[in-house]
């Protein structure tokens, strides 16, 4: 029943364009006048933008999801200090390892145990096609609402679905996902889609989805098999949000 969710899912994503003054954004927030502010570090991603913006020898991140928003990243720089590094999200070593589970769930336990680890976390357990069990929710939080579709390969669990709930907030819950799976995992490996200028706030966004023309999904990959999707893309009803782990060699990409 589940098969057909990550069939759209492919190697695509995100580019948030139009005129925007990081300047006149950033001085609210840091105290600084424009003509003090110099801007470098600027991505955009879907729904969100981020910037480093340093003023009087103190360096700020700034993040436009919605509302602008900056955090001091160091203190004031000593006078001989060599000029530090552009803030950015660090990324370590650990980064460039597949995940070992999510959301609670740790890929090769048996189906008991994954039985164990949803109901003892106060969520109901079901039985769904073959080797395809579903968790109403996440054991561990991911930030958001989730029901969790698991699947089993030679009786050990070897992938994950999850279905988020965001109604509303879709590009939102989207972007901030988004961000935390680069800061973890690294870049994506693949992305694509691409919001028009008539997408650019929920309700935009939501139709554009809707109307199917337009459809958002960024993809990490370890190897030809391990791999983490991401993507929105057009519901029943409403869009839908879904989130991919897959773990083994003989996992199949719809789960």
């Amino acid at each position: 029943m589940f098969r057909g969710i990550w069939l759209v899912i492919g190697l695509m994503g995100l580019a948030l364009g139009g005129c925007f003054d990081m300047k006149a954004a950033s001085t609210g927030q840091i105290g600084c006048s424009e003509d003090q502010i110099t801007i470098s570090d600027d991505a955009v991603n879907v729904g969100s933008r981020t910037w480093t913006a340093e003023c009087g020898g103190r360096r700020y991140f700034c993040t436009k999801i919605g509302e602008v928003s900056c955090t001091e990243q160091s203190g004031p720089q000593q006078a001989t200090a060599a000029p530090s590094p552009p803030a950015k999200p660090a990324v370590t070593e650990a980064a460039k390892e597949a995940p070992k589970g999510a959301a609670g769930f740790l890929f090769g336990a048996t189906l008991e145990d994954a039985a164990s680890v949803c109901t003892s976390s106060g969520h109901e357990w079901k039985a769904g096609a073959p080797d395809h069990y579903s968790c109403s929710g996440t054991p561990t939080s991911i930030g958001f609402p989730a029901t969790v579709t698991v699947r089993f390969c030679a009786d050990k669990l070897c992938a994950l679905a999850l279905q988020v709930e965001a109604a509303k907030h879709w590009m939102s819950a989207y972007a901030k996902l988004s961000e935390a799976l680069t800061q973890k995992y690294g870049s994506p490996a693949h992305s694509a889609g691409d919001l028009g200028s008539n997408c650019q706030t929920e309700p935009e966004l939501e139709s554009c989805v809707m109307s199917g023309g337009t459809s958002l999904q960024r993809t990490w990959k370890w190897d030809a098999w391990n791999h983490v999707s991401l993507g929105l893309t057009a519901g029943t009803q409403t869009p839908r949000l879904d989130l991919l782990y897959v773990h083994k060699s003989d996992a199949p990409v719809a789960l």
